[in-house]
This record gives C-alpha cells, structure tokens and sequence, in this order.
C-alpha cells in the first residue's frame, strides 16, 4: 500500500493550503541563512571562491589565525559608525549583516545551518 498525498488525503484546497505554509516556512529558514562569509585567513582569491568545509570551521568570528569567518576591519571602526570588530556574511534572502566577534557558537550554527 503506498502512502496518501495530501491531494488524496485533504483534497484540493486543503493540500494547497498545506504546500503553501510548508513553501512559506521552508523560505523563511532558507532567508534566515549564512550563503556567503568573508574569510580573509584562508588566501581565496576573489574571482575564485570556494566552499569552507563546516566540520572545520571554527564557530566564532576572527577566531586566532584567521581562519574561517574573518575580516581584516580595524578592531574598532571609525566614527560614525564605532561599530564592534566582526566580518561581513551574506544571508540568503540577499541582506548583509555584521557579525562581532562576540557572536556566540550556537548562534552561529544555527545562522550557517538553520537548525537550533
């Protein structure tokens, strides 16, 4: 016996109401998401990006020896801004956000992985 679709199981509009809210937070976690890090210890060049692997990645930001998630800012900006030493990452809904040193492990799994 193969399992019911939502289309046999709740009919028409039901399973589109249900495709819908699945589309919808599916979207969210993918927005909610890292895609891209600035990591200047790793020597990449630009115009030839790679993948950093996640089980080597130091969950921290400008960890000792640059490597993974690093930038090459001052370690305190300039006025106006004043903002805290960090890196740059692009997220996936196509935002960029400043993570501070100071960014905790778990939050950072969580913003490169999208579980908790």
């Amino acid at each position: 016996m193969s399992p019911l679709s939502d289309l046999e199981r709740h009919g028409p509009e039901e399973s589109r109401a249900s495709n819908a809210a699945t589309h919808e937070q599916r979207s969210k976690a993918f927005e909610e998401k890292i895609l891209l890090v600035e990591s200047c210890g790793v020597k990449i060049p630009w115009m030839e990006p790679r993948d950093l692997e996640l089980d080597q990645l130091p969950l921290s930001v400008n960890p000792p020896g640059g490597l993974g998630i690093s930038s090459e800012h001052p370690k305190r900006s300039r006025w106006p801004r004043c903002e805290p030493a960090g890196a740059n990452v692009a997220m996936g809904d196509g935002s960029t956000r400043w993570l501070p040193d100071e960014t905790l492990p778990d939050e950072l799994r969580r913003l490169l992985t999208g579980k908790e």
